[in-house]
């Protein structure tokens, strides 16, 4: 998830541009709505989650999200329904974090176990940045398909 979410916030804007058409300003100002829903998203889940104490449901939801997302962002043409597909991949990768991380406090027991555990996702999401930020090359401009491909996997 670590993966998709870097790669997705690094090159967002240059999605914006190249890929989808829009001016500077405009690619600026249009990389900001996907974070906002992003954020509803996890609160209403995170609501969701505490109430009925289920988390699996919330991640697989998520994560299929995020999967239609990049899918509509890879083989759709028209740039409003991509840019709707940016909107579920930011939705659906954004909330799946805190999802995870909670799911993993509640289900180890001991601090030791559960201090190594939050430390090994945090590391591996860290790992996830230098990937992200390498997945979507210049060269593979503007589709960005094996950069798109690899948040897929």
């Amino acid at each position: 998830m670590c993966i998709v979410i870097y790669a997705i916030a690094f090159f967002m804007p240059i999605i914006l541009r190249q890929q989808l058409k829009f001016e500077l300003v405009a690619a600026q100002a249009l990389s900001t709505p996907p974070y906002v829903f992003a954020c509803v998203q996890m609160s209403i889940e995170g609501w969701l989650g505490d109430k009925f104490r289920l988390r699996s449901p919330i991640i697989i939801y998520n994560s299929l999200q995020a999967t239609a997302g990049i899918c509509i962002l890879a083989w759709s043409t028209t740039p409003g329904v991509q840019y709707f597909g940016i909107f579920l991949v930011a939705g659906g990768t954004h909330s799946n974090l805190p999802t995870i991380i909670t799911w993993q406090t509640n289900n180890i027991r001991g601090r030791w176990k559960q201090s190594f555990c939050s430390a090994a996702i945090i590391g591996s999401g860290g790992v996830g940045g230098i990937i992200g930020s390498l997945v979507f090359r210049s060269q593979d401009a503007p589709r960005y398909l094996p950069g798109l491909y690899a948040c897929i996997v």
